[in-house]
């Protein structure tokens, strides 16, 4: 018996291999085909930002905390130096 439930299991997990093979294929052709897609659509709107001169990327909140930080720091410390004297022209 135990040969037998073997064989009907092979036989089905064949099976569910031949069935789920296309289905995954779709998948994967619908995966590709959407990734294509965002590539090329925020491609060509990074391309429109940038010769427009409008900021690409939106400053991530790490770096607006940071430089936050580094103002008040400013502010409390200023610098010590001082500018340099223009030359007369």
């Amino acid at each position: 018996m135990e040969p037998l439930v073997r064989l009907l299991k092979r036989t089905g997990i064949g099976a569910l291999y031949i069935v789920g093979s296309p289905l995954i294929a779709i998948g994967f052709v619908f995966f590709a085909t959407y990734g294509l897609f965002v590539f090329v659509f925020v491609s060509l709107q990074s391309i429109y930002l940038f010769f427009s001169g409008q900021v690409i990327f939106t400053p991530l909140p790490e770096d607006q905390k940071a430089k936050l930080r580094y103002e008040n720091l400013l502010k409390q410390n200023p610098p010590s130096h001082k500018a340099s004297p223009q030359e007369p022209q």
